[in-house]
């Protein structure tokens, strides 16, 4: 009686194991569609650039919207970055204190029944675990990334465009392309690891799946 009371808990257990896969499976489809959303919307942002670079070589003067472009998604990155980095630490502070329940009552879960699901804590929780340090390794690349366009940008662009006014105007149109190449530029890597990171939060759900696969 026993043993099939045992059998029993194991099938309810492969039984939710399953619909946590089926369910993390839909996400993993969902972020999919999201990436490829987010490379057309990428796309979309390259013309509009490219049709903004044109009418700025009309017009010196407009200089000033390409930066507050720039401007927009850069604080709009350092914002995500921070909701990931504060995800993270959430998620790591909540397995951390499971991992603590867990070995409080490790003394009490002796029973031949309970081996099983103990182990199964141990290597979920280690699948967790090294996700976490992937997400940790990957903000700070992505934190020292905008970091450097942030220097990059130290020197106003529109401060550049505006003192070009005062030149003649052959070495005025050079400075001014200059400067929009620059902007360009800056305003691609920084398009580019958004979309790093986007793939990345992908990866931690897969990540989160193949957990679950294991068992």
């Amino acid at each position: 009686m026993e043993k099939k009371h045992s059998m029993e808990k194991n099938e309810n257990r492969v039984k939710n194991l399953q619909m946590e896969q089926m369910r993390l499976t839909g996400v993993e489809l969902t972020l999919r569609r999201e990436v490829e959303s987010y490379r057309h919307e990428i796309d979309s942002l390259r013309h509009e650039n490219i049709n903004l670079l044109n009418h700025l070589k009309g017009n010196q003067k407009d200089v000033g919207a390409l930066t507050f472009k720039l401007d927009k998604e850069m604080w709009n990155h350092v914002s995500c970055l921070q909701d990931q980095g504060l995800s993270m630490l959430n998620e790591s502070t909540h397995l951390s204190s499971k991992l603590i329940e867990f070995v409080k009552g490790k003394a009490s879960q002796l029973q031949e029944t309970q081996k099983g699901l103990d182990g199964q804590f141990v290597v979920e929780s280690d699948v967790k675990v090294q996700c976490f340090k992937r997400g940790i390794e990957s903000l700070t690349r992505s934190l020292k990334t905008i970091s450097t366009l942030l220097q990059d940008k130290s020197t106003p662009v529109a401060l550049e465009a505006h003192s070009e006014s005062m030149k003649p105007d052959n070495q005025s149109s050079e400075e001014v392309l200059r400067t929009e190449l620059k902007s360009e530029t800056l305003l691609t890597n920084l398009l580019r690891e958004k979309l790093y990171s986007k793939e990345l939060k992908s990866g931690r759900e897969q990540c989160s799946r193949e957990g679950f696969d294991s068992y």
